[in-house]
């Protein structure tokens, strides 16, 4: 059907209009922290010992988020690291109380261990926020494990890069140590904390029926060779075995749930096999993607 010229213009018109709306609600944005939605950890020292809790143990965990969709950071800036990742600033270190002297020593935070992926940038310590560093910390970027912190509350960016798992986590160590080294000295007791995040992921429940267990191991035994799941479904089911439909929903930073390992690991092994001898058949398969003020010392 030919169209008349003033329909083209019409249709023309109403096309530059939606690129022109598209375009204006895309933004170049800051990262932003609302104070309400702060979680603190608070360290203190009782005679020897470093002592550090959750200010607010009832708290929801905090979540990874991306940004809007248009929106993104303007990559002039030292937040652009954040580009494209799931990431979150809630937690903060706070001191509390009254400290006794440190004998020449620091407060250290030493990152034990951390869900693969993750990736930490120190961002906050008061000020404006177009003077915060993003400087990778806590073995991010080939950083150092240890981190020396002033006490003035601080508030970090942990990130992921399309996340692969509903729930990350990293455990600390918060000591006093040499000035210099960082090497811990042997007066003071350390703390421990660990942190935990959630983040939005495909899910592994296959048969859709709230729960990822062995059954969805079966549909996607199935639907691999139907060439419906992949090697990629088979990895997210490994990672979210045992979870159930709320996994990734709401709960409190206290709780740290133990995984399955032993049977998860059996099933691992047997899902590999069954993949490696699929896999030689080469079919195809869709892939899913998925102030506080200073302490004297």
């Amino acid at each position: 059907m030919r169209l008349s010229r003033r329909t083209q213009a019409v249709l023309f018109a109403v096309v530059v209009g939606a690129c022109s709306a598209s375009q204006a609600s895309a933004a170049t944005v800051e990262p932003s922290l609302n104070a309400t939605d702060m979680v603190h950890v608070n360290v203190t020292i009782i005679d020897s010992a470093v002592v550090a809790w959750f200010e607010t143990p009832e708290a929801e965990t905090p979540r990874l988020t991306e940004l809007a969709p248009g929106d993104s950071f303007d990559p002039a800036m030292p937040w652009s690291v954040l580009e494209g990742t799931a990431h979150n600033f809630q937690y903060g270190w706070q001191a509390s109380g009254i400290w006794p002297s440190l004998g020449g020593g620091k407060v250290w935070i030493e990152q034990l261990a951390a869900t693969p992926e993750l990736e930490t940038y120190y961002v906050y310590e008061g000020g404006r926020v177009d003077n915060w560093p993003y400087d990778p910390i806590f073995g991010t970027a080939g950083s150092d494990a240890r981190w020396q912190w002033s006490t003035i509350m601080a508030h970090n960016a942990y990130a992921v890069t399309e996340p692969t798992q509903s729930e990350y986590d990293a455990t600390y160590s918060v000591y006093i140590g040499d000035a210099a080294t960082g090497e811990p000295l042997p007066q003071f007791t350390p703390a421990e904390v660990t942190l935990r995040w959630l983040t939005d992921v495909p899910s592994a429940d296959f048969d859709e029926s709230g729960a990822v267990d062995g059954a969805d191991f079966l549909t996607w035994q199935r639907e691999f060779g139907a060439g419906n799941l992949g090697a990629d479904d088979l990895q997210l089911w490994q990672q979210q075995f045992g979870t159930g439909a709320s996994a990734a929903g709401a709960s409190n930073i206290a709780s740290v749930p133990e995984p399955a390992a032993g049977l998860l690991a059996c099933l691992g092994v047997v899902a590999a096999g069954l993949w490696n001898a699929r896999h030689r058949q080469r079919l195809p398969a869709m892939r899913w993607r998925s102030e506080l003020g200073r302490v004297d010392q």
